[in-house]
């Protein structure tokens, strides 16, 4: 029951010629084979760089903001549950 549609070869066939049409020997490539490779790990911060110094910001900048906020909000040894006994 597994038999082919002759129209899904044309197609396959007509997607293939239009395939090696635009891929053209003639085009210089991305990256010319002589020059070094910065290896995968440059290659991917010089991608990335925004997606990892962003988020890094907002986490020192909300980091920072918390601990000021919670050294303004306290008030010394009145905020501590400690009771101390000076009249002993």
């Amino acid at each position: 029951m597994s038999q082919s549609n002759p129209s899904s070869e044309d197609l396959e066939a007509r997607l293939a010629r239009a395939s090696s049409a635009w891929s053209s020997p003639d085009e210089p490539s991305a990256a010319p084979a002589d020059a070094p490779s910065r290896g995968l790990v440059l290659d991917f911060l010089a991608e990335n760089w925004l997606w990892i110094v962003v988020p890094a910001l907002l986490v020192i900048a909300l980091l920072g903001g918390t601990a000021i906020a919670l050294s303004m909000m306290s008030e010394g040894d009145s905020t501590t549950p400690f009771v101390y006994a000076t009249y002993d």
